[in-house]
């Protein structure tokens, strides 16, 4: 006995030796083919297609950034900087997200020794090179700022002429700094000292405006208790740090730029900010930019918000290591709005041990390995508890993943857009979109993630937990040492995941991946088509798989195009070639699977084929059913993500 198809459609029935039943899908007659062979046409039943997912949302673009639609695409994003990208730019200029390129920082130079200066108010007048003697009045003024701050009232403005001012500034109370421009007025110490700062503030309130900080110490720090604004103010090649922050009292910045910070004489820290012990920490329209150890660094239950920020270039310290964008530790709390974190090392946000991370409007972009093995690259790695909110966010040309979530750290992604991962430098390994590794969990709505490497999306192990909404997976390529995978879905060794609306195309390997015993993904509207063959050579061409114990459970849904077959279920075997005893397994109604060699292949012992049979349509498949062991399976490896 065989199965036909009536009007080209073939709404499937499995003949066992026990004889033919519909599974309640259609009707069926009984005929004789040219042969005398009997033969059984059924009709298909009417299903409903799948629900499409709704593309990601990432406009309207924030103001100064581009509306770009990639060539293919029908997902518009926004890119912060113009076409040729961000500027390096020198002197008294930096490029802020938005901007059309360099702009000035802080107010243009004047015509004469000082800013013009808002009326009324104590002020102090110091001129570079003044000789001794002066008064503090502008006719008559300091050669040096110690001069000036011994002189100062509490709450006065100390207004620095054009020059280079060689000397470290200690505040004991509230004073203000108003340098000329940031061009012109610079204040260094040329001593050095890793325990020491440029401008260190011990009580009162510090403001330092429109001038250049730099020398052999840290830049700017504003003690335990102290508050600190600055604004239109350049902090350059210091060491160790050049921003700190600390305690509870308001630090707030506009007009910043830290580049270039250096590490101290063992090597460590270079950071651009440091925020701790429960700072308050607000900078608008900031850049940081070649610091070394992490751009941005907040922990032991600090609170930053940064806007309008880019955190680029950080290298890492004197031994290769690191060059974190942002690290948040030890119940930190960070929030960007309109950001960018390109080139950078190790990761452009690592969130570690409690850290509570909320990201919106972000670009994270071309993260790299550390310099000393070029391992890691990630855009965004979360741990130990972290909590991470992305909303409208990008992760692009990262290295080995675009984020990664694991140790009870959590992830929450809505209009998110997650492309071109590459694979590790060091390794030349993965290349993943998204992973979540027991125990953790992720929440995707309205995702992107085209061309990444080896998988798109993994999820692995028992206690790791995954719900997706609105997920579009396409083009995932092999990973590079070996040009394995290519999978859109990877979930293992005990996962659990639901999805709803997603449409899956153009994969390797296996499309969806789903092996372990206890591993469990309930899917609803999902599209899987056009799964090519592994490039290395191995089995694959397979929608959707189950394996070594894993189960499936789909309804409403199309399978078609194929390399060679629509659903697989079979007990594969691990890197030993050691069979597992338990097969994969599967639930299926609603749904149609069409125009591949194989529609489904069933090679798990035991398994009762009218599982998959519920108003499940096959047709235009060489094979509608194949259930011999024929058909490749793909390795299954055991040992996680």
């Amino acid at each position: 006995m065989r199965l036909t198809h009536r009007s080209a459609v073939v709404a499937w029935l499995v003949a066992a030796a026990c004889g033919c039943t519909d599974g309640g899908t259609g009707g069926a007659d009984v005929a004789q083919d040219a042969d005398g062979e009997e033969e059984v046409q059924v009709d298909a039943p009417a299903i409903d297609p799948p629900a499409p997912p709704a593309p990601p949302l990432l406009t309207p673009c924030p103001e100064g950034w581009r509306e770009v639609t990639e060539s293919g695409s029908e997902v518009a994003t926004c890119e912060p900087w113009p076409e040729g990208g961000p500027q390096d730019c020198t002197g008294d200029q930096a490029h802020f997200p938005g901007e059309p390129g360099c702009v000035t920082v802080g107010s243009a130079c004047p015509t004469g020794d000082w800013a013009e200066l808002p009326p009324g108010g104590d002020v102090v007048y110091v001129l570079a090179g003044a000789p001794p003697g002066g008064d503090g009045t502008r006719a008559s003024p300091f050669g040096t700022i110690a001069d000036a701050v011994a002189a100062a009232t509490t709450d006065a403005v100390i207004a620095l002429s054009k020059g280079t001012f060689d000397e470290p500034v200690a505040v004991d109370r509230t004073l203000t700094f108003w340098g000329a421009c940031t061009a012109e007025t610079t204040v260094t110490s040329s001593v050095a000292d890793d325990r020491a700062a440029v401008f260190f503030a011990t009580a009162g309130h510090l403001t330092v405006r429109n001038l250049r900080v730099t020398g052999e110490r840290a830049g700017i720090v504003a003690g335990p208790g102290v508050g600190l604004t600055v604004q239109g103010v350049i902090i350059e090649g210091a060491r160790v740090l050049g921003l700190y922050a600390a305690g509870a009292a308001p630090v707030v910045g506009t007009d910043l730029v830290v580049r270039d910070t250096r590490h101290d004489a063992a090597g460590g820290y270079g950071l651009g900010l440091n925020a701790e012990q429960h700072a308050d920490v607000t900078l608008t329209r900031c850049a940081f930019e070649r610091n070394r150890t992490a751009g941005i660094r907040v922990s032991s239950g600090s609170h930053v918000v940064l806007t309008d920020v880019a955190v680029r270039d950080t290298a890492g310290d004197g031994a290769g290591r690191m060059g974190r964008g942002i690290a948040v530790q030890d119940g930190g709390q960070v929030e960007v709005t309109r950001g960018a974190l390109e080139s950078n090392r190790e990761a452009g946000v690592l969130a570690s041990t409690d850290a509570v991370v909320g990201l919106t409007d972000v670009v994270i972009r071309g993260t790299e390995g550390q310099e000393a093995d070029r391992a890691e690259g990630r855009g965004l790695h979360a741990q130990n508890r972290a909590q991470v909110t992305v909303t409208r966010g990008q992760f692009l040309a990262n290295r080995k993943g675009g984020l990664y979530a694991s140790s009870e750290a959590s992830l929450v992604l809505q209009d998110v857009v997650i492309r071109d991962t590459r694979s590790e430098e060091a390794s030349l390994t993965e290349g993943r979109g998204v992973v979540v590794v027991a125990p953790g969990e992720a929440e995707l709505r309205r995702v992107l993630l085209e061309r990444n490497r080896e998988l798109a999306v993994g999820v692995s192990g028992a206690g790791a937990v995954m719900h997706l909404e609105d997920v579009i997976v396409r083009d995932t390529l092999a990973q590079e040492i070996d040009l394995a995978a290519g999978r859109a879905l990877d979930l293992e060794n005990g996962a659990t995941v639901d999805l709803a609306r997603a449409l899956l195309s153009g994969n390797r390997e296996v499309t969806v991946f789903v092996a372990g015993a206890g591993t469990s993904a309930t899917f609803a509207d999902l599209e899987v088509q056009d799964t090519r063959e592994s490039d290395c050579g191995c089995p694959g061409g397979i929608g959707i798989g189950a394996y070594a114990g894993g189960h499936f459970d789909l309804t409403r849904f199309r399978i078609h195009g194929q390399a060679l077959c629509g659903v697989q279920l079979a007990h594969g075997a691990d890197l030993d070639d050691i069979p597992f005893a338990e097969g994969g397994t599967a639930d299926m109604r609603d749904g149609e699977i069409y125009s591949q060699p194989i529609g489904v292949n069933i090679q798990t012992d035991g398994f009762d084929p009218s599982r998959l049979a519920d108003r499940v349509a096959l047709y235009d498949n060489e094979e509608p059913v194949d259930m011999s062991t024929e058909v490749p399976v793909p390795t299954v490896d055991t040992g996680g993500l």
